[in-house]
C-alpha cells in the first residue's frame, strides 16, 4: 500500500509542479510590466551587456537564434521564484524588454495578455533557461514586433 501512495503522490507532484512554475513565474512577468526594477548597467555596447548577464547568470554570454536581431541598452539583476534573473531593456523599441531566468519555468511556448497592466508576454524555454519577452502593449502590438525583430518562438 505505502509504494502505490509514494507513486500516486510523486505523480501528482511532477503534474502540479510545473503548473504551479508558470503560475509563479506569470505573477512575477506581471509585477515586473507594472513596476519595472531600476537598470543597474546602461550601455549600448551589446557584448558589454550579454557578458555582464552572463555573469549574472552564471552561464555563458550566448543568446538562442531567434534573438540575433535584438539590440539591448541596459540590464538588471533579479530573483524569478528564487532563480537568478536577468532583465535586458531593448534597445530600439521602449516597451519590450526580456527576462532571461535561469531555470525551465514553461512548459510550452506560448503568449499571454494582461488586461489589468496592458502588457503581453511570451515565453519559452531554450537549454536550461526561460525566455520571456515581456512587452507594454496588446498582443497584436507584441506580435507585430516579434515579426519585425525576426522573434519566432
Amino acid at each position: 500500500m505505502l509504494p502505490v501512495a509514494a507513486s500516486l503522490l510523486f505523480g501528482i507532484v511532477l503534474g502540479i509542479g510545473p503548473r504551479f512554475q508558470e503560475a509563479r513565474l506569470g505573477r512575477q512577468v506581471a509585477s515586473i510590466l507594472n513596476q519595472p526594477p531600476v537598470e543597474e548597467i546602461s550601455s549600448t555596447d551589446q557584448k558589454q551587456l550579454l557578458d555582464w548577464s552572463a555573469t549574472a547568470l552564471s552561464g555563458p554570454a550566448s543568446l538562442p537564434s531567434e534573438l540575433r536581431k535584438v539590440e539591448f541598452r541596459a540590464a538588471t539583476s533579479l530573483q524569478v521564484a528564487n532563480h537568478k534573473a536577468v532583465l535586458l531593456r531593448m534597445k530600439n523599441e521602449q516597451r519590450a524588454s526580456l527576462l532571461i531566468v535561469d531555470a525551465l519555468m514553461a512548459s510550452q511556448k506560448t503568449i499571454k495578455f494582461f488586461h489589468e497592466q496592458k502588457g503581453s508576454d511570451s515565453r519559452w524555454t531554450h537549454g536550461q533557461r526561460t525566455y520571456v519577452l515581456l512587452f507594454r502593449g496588446d498582443e497584436q502590438e507584441m506580435r507585430d514586433y516579434m515579426k519585425r525583430m525576426g522573434i519566432v518562438t
